[in-house]
């Protein structure tokens, strides 16, 4: 599929050289107009509606049909006879889409821009792909992204561009259809075929036409986004006729949906290997909460390179450029980073514990030392937040700050009524000032969370999102009022709430610590994930690939040997496994795949890890570890050496990126 460069001109004022070889469609002064063959389908005549409204959205005046225009479509199945000779006569690379479903070409001919699509989706795609073009979000009215307004709009006269599909069909089930209901059934649908997808389960009343044919070759993933079948074994997937059901969102995801772009990406890409290519449907509770996720997934469904494991923060640059423009996307794209570092760590709705917590005396607190780095992430929100511009705002707050804020209370909320429990006991707890300041840390983040909710329900966007978020799903504990020794006064919320922090440095303690992206060499074959596990750069290994790590040891010591890998499953139904092998010794097999309603398996996917352990005898010098592949789909996220064996952890101790 050859691809010109796209050149779109939106410009406060360009002067008559700066519009050399290009084709204007809007002068700044003449509305936008287009011409079209005598006959279309429904699907193109709802496209062309969308794309006059986006174009009163970004000129100020709606486009209009008129005769001789400078926009032409042409729906290739639809055309009578004289039509079809004027595409022969124009040149148009017809015969290179109509073969291909839901194929569209946009180029330039004799000075007019052509849209040419094969079929009626294909047509209405090549519509709305001008209207991208033209800086209109598919997202503009679900994520209120308001389009900058233009006073010229053109195109390179070289530009040129074909698409068609990579899955045949590409769309959503919604999970909650209350979520849903009068306008948004519409807007869904517009929202689809700006996506480029055309299928939609669990919403009444869409046409027959929008609907899917499921096949008997279907992949699913574990309601958490790691991928089995719905056996719990992996079928063989022969001709490329397999379908895969995704979450995107789980049943506590009308909240936040903090799924890991770069484990959405790695697990469709390997869908796509095994043989997915009929059929992908992203489960999701509303598209607003996963906005980006969604985004990815359809954007790959639609072309399986638009993404890739190890350039996956290319993809979310672009995306927040599309909603916020170049300078904001730049200064957003290590503050989102950071935001899916630390709920990869812990995702907002699982702030509960059991068996495993963060530890307030592990290398330097942890516990205070993940709320402060919440804390770092929120000041840099608020430190971009004024340069967004105002039409903006509420798509901002949807898709950053409320995310990120909501994210960071409930890590807070957690943690303090964790460390208050810990720290008081029942006769001295109203006279213990560090317990009174977690206690009421944690209320006032609780408030925060409520407070948040309430002004994207009943404020934000003039109310428009009424009814949308809930961060009380299911009455969970988590969601309710932080678990402390006693309750406290108004006046002693007021009292401590506000003391001050206290500042934790990261300490090693001893300890040797890396993450995988940090190998001495490694085989062929090892590709990076962005955007995935604590690390942000998981290290996917095939079969018999090796990763090997040099490091330095100044005395002998007896340890503990920690590596953490992500919890995927395997293809074949078998094992996920990998050996670790220290210097010249023997090396030891560790298992990933763990399946089934086990307490170790929760406990994975709660951490988003699979921590295993081996003892080992460090002398003095430098020191070899290998970690090698015994089967497909081993991803390796971190390594730790600790000379302690009884420390209670949770996280390894390294560094994020702010």
């Amino acid at each position: 599929m050859k691809r010109f460069l796209i050149y779109i001109i939106i410009c406060v004022s360009a002067a008559v050289n700066g519009l050399a070889n290009k084709v204007v469609f809007y002068n700044g002064h003449e509305h936008v107009t287009y011409t079209t063959q005598q006959k279309l389908s429904p699907v193109v005549k709802v496209a062309l509606d969308m794309f006059e409204n986006d174009m009163q959205l970004v000129t100020g005046r709606k486009a209009s049909h008129k005769a001789g225009a400078r926009i032409e479509i042409f729906q290739l199945d639809l055309l009578n006879n004289k039509e079809f000779k004027k595409i022969q006569k124009r040149r148009l690379p017809y015969e290179k889409i109509i073969t291909h479903k839901e194929a569209f070409w946009i180029g330039v001919r004799d000075g007019k821009i052509i849209i040419m699509g094969s079929d009626a989706r294909g047509t209405a795609y090549g519509v709305l792909e001008l209207s991208r073009m033209a800086g209109v979000s598919p997202w503009e009215w679900w994520g209120d992204v308001h389009p900058q307004m233009a006073k010229t709009l053109a195109i390179d006269e070289r530009f040129e561009t074909i698409q068609w599909p990579t899955v045949e069909y590409r769309g959503i089930e919604v999970l909650d259809v209350q979520t849903l209901g009068g306008q948004r059934n519409k807007k869904l649908y517009e929202l689809l075929l700006r996506l480029r997808a055309n299928t939609l389960l669990g919403v009444s009343g869409i046409e027959k036409e929008w609907q899917g044919t499921k096949t008997n070759n279907v992949i699913t993933d574990d309601g958490y986004g790691y991928l089995l079948t719905g056996e719990g074994s992996y079928q063989e997937l022969t001709g490329g006729n397999g379908s895969v059901f995704y979450h995107l969102s789980n049943d506590d995801y009308r909240w936040l949906s903090a799924t890991s772009p770069g484990l959405v990406c790695h697990e469709m890409k390997r869908a796509y290997a095994m043989g997915a290519r009929c059929m992908w449907i992203a489960k999701i509770h509303d598209p607003k909460v996963a906005a980006y996720q969604l985004s990815l997934f359809l954007d790959m469904a639609w072309n399986i390179n638009s993404a890739d494991n190890a350039h996956v923060t290319k993809h979310l640059h672009g995306w927040l450029q599309q909603q916020f423009g170049q300078d904001a996307a730049d200064r957003l794209l290590p503050v989102m980073s950071e935001y899916f570092r630390l709920t990869s760590i812990r995702k907002p709705e699982h702030m509960v514990f059991d068996h495993q917590q963060f530890d307030a005396l592990a290398f330097g607190n942890e516990l205070e030392r993940y709320i402060e780095d919440y804390a770092r992430l929120r000041d840099a929100v608020l430190e971009i937040e004024p340069t967004i511009r105002t039409n903006l705002k509420d798509a901002f707050f949807a898709a950053v700050k409320y995310p990120v804020f909501a994210a960071s209370a409930m890590a807070c909320k957690q943690l303090c009524a964790q460390e208050a429990r810990s720290l008081a006991r029942s006769q001295s707890f109203h006279i213990d000032d560090e317990a009174l300041v977690s206690a009421a840390t944690s209320i006032v983040a609780y408030r925060e969370v409520l407070s948040l909710t309430d002004y994207y329900n009943n404020t934000l966007a003039g109310g428009k999102w009424k009814g949308l978020m809930n961060m009380a799903q299911h009455d969970l504990p988590v969601f309710g009022e932080p678990v402390l020794p006693d309750t406290l006064s108004e006046q002693e919320i007021a009292d401590f709430a506000h003391a001050e922090e206290i500042n934790c440095t990261l300490d090693m303690e001893g300890c040797i610590a890396h993450n995988a992206c940090d190998f001495t060499s490694a085989t062929e074959g090892v590709r990076f994930i962005e955007l995935l596990g604590h690390s942000m750069k998981a290290v996917a290994l095939p079969k018999d690939a090796e990763l090997v790590y040099k490091f330095d040891v100044k005395k002998r010591m007896d340890a503990l040997l920690y590596v953490a890998a992500i919890p995927t499953h395997s293809i074949d139904g078998g094992n996920v496994s990998f050996s670790v092998q220290l210097d010249n010794f023997t090396p030891m097999t560790f298992n990933i795949d763990e399946t089934g309603n086990t307490d170790r398996w929760k406990e994975n996917i709660l951490r988003q890890q699979v921590v295993n352990t081996m003892q080992i005898f460090l002398s003095w010098g430098t020191h070899t570890l290998r970690i090698k592949a015994l089967t497909d789909n081993v991803i390796i996220d971190q390594w730790m050496i600790d000379h302690e064996p009884d420390r209670k952890f949770y996280m390894f101790p390294l560094q994020g990126a702010l």
